[in-house]
C-alpha cells in the first residue's frame, strides 16, 4: 500500500517488549513479533523473551524495509530497546541497522546520557564508557551524544555535564573532589585514560518535555549528513 509521498518524518518502534509508548509509531516491530508468544512457544521468561524476540528481528527485515519504501520519508526515526544488551550489544543490532540503511539512507545513532544517572563524575565516566562502546559496536555510523531529560537539572548543573564532555581535565579534578576510596581511585584512571585518547563530541542537552534543544539536535544531524542525500535516521 502507497502513503502519502509528501511525509516528512516516520517513526519505526524495534522495542517488541515495549507495553506503552507516547507516540504511535508509523512501522511496529510488534506487528510482526508479539513478545508474549515469544515466551509461550519458547517456554521463555520476560527477559529471555525479549533476548529471542530482539534476534528474531532479523527475520522481518525485507518486511521492515518495505514499509519503509512505501512511506517515501524524509526522515526516519528509529526507537530501539532501551535495554543495550538487548540492541547494541548482540550480533543483531549492528546487523539490523546495516540492513535498514539501504539505498541513499543515511545514518546516525544517539546515545542518551541520562540526566539522573550523570550528575556525579563516576555516573558520567560509567555513562561515557557505555556511549564509547556503543560507538565502537556502530563503529561505521556517526553518533551524537545527547544529554537528556534536562528540564530536570539547573543551568549551573547542565554547564559542569558538557564541560566534562569537552574537557576531560575539568572531569579528573570533578573526580579528585568529589570522589572517595576506591571509586575515587578507579574514576581518576579512567578518565585519565579519556584524557589521553582526546575528548569525545559534545554532548547535546535536550529536553523533549520542553521541547528544548531539538533545533540544536538537528543542526548536528545537518552537519552530519551529506547535503545531497535525501533520507535519514
Amino acid at each position: 500500500m502507497n502513503r502519502d509521498p509528501e511525509i516528512a518524518t516516520i517513526t519505526i518502534n524495534l522495542d517488541p517488549g515495549v507495553r506503552i509508548l507516547t507516540y504511535a509509531p508509523d512501522i511496529d516491530i510488534r506487528d510482526y513479533i508479539i513478545l508474549e508468544e515469544v515466551m509461550e512457544e519458547y517456554e521463555l521468561g520476560p527477559n529471555g523473551a525479549m533476548i529471542l524476540a530482539s534476534d528474531l528481528m532479523v527475520n522481518y527485515l525485507d518486511d521492515l524495509k518495505d514499509e519503509i519504501d512505501d512511506f517515501n520519508a524524509d526522515w526516519i526515526l528509529v526507537d530501539t530497546a532501551g535495554q543495550l544488551e538487548l540492541f547494541a550489544f548482540r550480533e543483531t543490532g549492528p546487523l539490523i541497522a546495516s540492513a535498514l540503511g539501504f539505498g541513499s539512507i543515511q545514518r546516525s545513532v544517539s546515545f542518551l546520557f541520562d540526566s539522573n544517572l550523570v550528575l556525579r563524575p563516576n555516573g558520567f565516566i560509567s555513562t561515557l564508557l557505555l556511549a564509547a562502546s556503543v560507538q565502537f559496536r556502530f563503529r561505521d555510523i556517526p553518533q551524537i551524544n545527547i544529554l537528556s531529560k534536562v528540564d530536570l537539572l539547573d543551568e549551573d548543573q547542565i554547564e559542569m555535564i558538557v564541560n566534562w564532555s569537552q574537557d576531560f581535565k575539568a572531569l579528573e579534578e570533578s573526580t579528585s573532589e568529589r570522589e572517595s576510596g576506591l571509586i575515587r581511585e578507579l574514576s581518576m584512571d579512567l578518565s585519565e585514560v579519556f584524557v589521553q585518547m582526546g575528548s569525545t563530541a559534545e554532548l547535546i542537552p535536550c529536553s523533549i518535555k520542553e521541547e528544548n534543544g531539538l533545533d540544536l539536535l538537528f543542526g548536528y544531524l545537518q552537519r552530519i549528513f551529506d547535503s545531497d542525500k535525501s533520507k535519514f535516521y
